[in-house]
């Protein structure tokens, strides 16, 4: 979630608490609630792709544009926020972006825009089989800039859009390594996370 802020993804509050025990728990504010209770409209692309929850893996990177396009109420802008988000997940190794992980929300201005991101995790440090959940291009690993470039296109997106979004993403690896480096993982796993940033980093340089 802090690797998603530094590359521009709007997140909600959170963190980690220490609890009686002394274990750590994460903690994320609710953006679906208002201050007075009030509860914001919210409904994820399993849902609006009219699917179950047991067909959450059942998409695809162009379906979740396509909802997008169909659903919110600027689309050029939201697919624009999509695209960041599809390709930070693959960046850091979330192989765990299914359907319910994107959702819209409706503000109090009636606007339905992308939700911030929520439930962010880099599964690739802790299974050896990194794919993405759901596929760009057809392809669920050994993705490249190009397939990314191509999935722009798809999006509508212009090409120097896009091109400024990928520079973005390699431009915050340093950052984000350094919050790597900060943070509560063990050392062996934070190594790793940091090579698995820096790798991805290269691959869209390319």
């Amino acid at each position: 979630m802090k690797l998603a802020a530094v590359a521009g993804i709007e997140t909600p509050p959170c963190g980690l608490f220490p609890l009686k025990d002394g274990s750590m728990a994460y903690l994320v504010l609710r953006f679906d609630r208002l201050a007075t209770g009030r509860k914001l409209r919210q409904e994820d692309f399993c849902q609006l792709a009219e699917k179950s929850p047991d067909e959450k893996y059942e998409g695809s990177a162009e379906l979740c544009a396509r909802i997008v396009r169909r659903c919110a109420s600027e689309p050029g802008i939201e697919v624009w926020k999509l695209y960041r988000l599809l390709l930070f997940n693959w960046w850091v190794g979330n192989g765990d972006a299914h359907l319910k992980n994107y959702s819209l929300l409706v503000g109090l201005d009636g606007v339905e825009r992308l939700a911030p991101a929520y439930d962010l995790v880099a599964t690739g440090l802790v299974t050896s089989d990194d794919s993405l959940a759901l596929p760009v291009g057809g392809n669920k690993d050994r993705l490249t800039r190009r397939d990314w470039v191509a999935f722009a296109d798809y999006c509508a997106i212009p090409r120097r859009a896009a091109e400024r979004v990928i520079g973005e993403i390699v431009g915050a690896r340093e950052q984000a390594e350094a919050i790597i480096g900060r943070s509560a993982l063990p050392e062996s796993m934070r190594a790793d996370y940091r090579a698995l940033v820096r790798s991805r980093a290269e691959i869209l340089r390319s």
